[in-house]
């Protein structure tokens, strides 16, 4: 439990910075890179 709440927290921290960055970069970071790590999980 404790760590789907740890991955739960990454995944939102790694949203948040992906569409501070803006852009297609924002975009990549913020959509692409959380599917694929919930995918591989």
């Amino acid at each position: 439990m404790l760590r789907f709440v740890l991955e739960l927290a990454l995944l939102a921290a790694i949203s948040y910075f992906g569409f501070t960055f803006g852009g297609l970069v924002g975009w990549v970071l913020g959509l692409g890179l959380p599917a694929i790590v919930i995918a591989i999980w």
